[in-house]
């Protein structure tokens, strides 16, 4: 089962995530360091060739493997190459966005959580924290989300309606929309239920506007939220 954490951002608009999965998060950490090892490998081998000392096997190759993470998820936003082919990243859970201390606090807690502990540590934060959090994650008040939406939702599930028969449609040139934004009118509708703030319905009454002058509609219902589930039935009725 997919955990799941509510974060409001700046805006005062609370988005629901997927929280990123331990192994989702164990397979990029090995991705990095499959990444890591083969660069260091061959800087080595070049090293070697260019000069036979220490010095600049010290300069390059100690900076590189010990700050791999911190410079990555500094300047990625928050992703590493290994977390960017996993779709996952950090995230602050207040909903700002994370900055440089924030990043150096998970970065140094990986030596007691990740390196230390042999993962062991980490591991076990991570499965008994509400909100995955390993210790860095907890003194940063930062967390690992998934970007890739695990809900599936078809159109046949978005309401019950009636046939095509007997239902009088209202809005005929609803079909010049596509399923996908239909199903965006649905998660609009949901979330404005869940979350009746004015963010959310500043939203609302955005969307419907929109779909008045899309639909060369010379009004709407004052219901707006009716108005945008009968602009989906319609189209229900319209294209199945």
């Amino acid at each position: 089962m997919n955990r799941k954490i509510d974060i409001t951002t700046t805006q005062n608009v609370t988005i629901q995530y997927n929280l990123a999965s331990l192994q989702e998060r164990i397979t990029a950490f090995f991705i990095d360091w499959s990444i890591l090892g083969l660069v260091l490998t061959i800087l080595a081998i070049a090293l070697v060739f260019i000069d036979g000392s220490s010095t600049l096997f010290t300069i390059i190759i100690v900076p590189i493997l010990f700050f791999y993470t911190l410079f990555w998820e500094i300047f990625w936003e928050g992703q590493s190459p290994g977390k960017k082919s996993m779709n996952i990243k950090v995230v602050k859970i207040n909903g700002k966005k994370p900055n440089v201390y924030d990043y150096v606090l998970r970065w140094t807690f990986r030596l007691i959580d990740i390196y230390f502990s042999v993962g062991t540590l980490a591991s076990i934060l991570i499965q008994s924290s509400t909100k995955a959090q390993r210790m860095g994650g907890v003194v940063s008040n930062t967390t690992v989300i998934s970007l890739q939406s695990k809900i599936k939702v078809e159109l046949a599930d978005i309401l019950k309606i009636e046939s095509k028969a007997n239902r009088e449609v209202q809005y005929p040139k609803v079909q010049q929309y596509t399923e996908k934004e239909m199903l965006l009118l649905k998660r609009l509708i949901d979330r404005h239920k869940r979350y009746p703030n004015p963010a959310h319905k500043k939203l609302i009454s955005q969307t419907c506007q929109t779909l008045k002058e899309q639909m060369e509609l010379t009004d709407i219902p004052k219901n707006e939220i009716e108005f945008l589930k009968e602009v989906i039935r319609d189209y229900v009725v319209l294209t199945r």
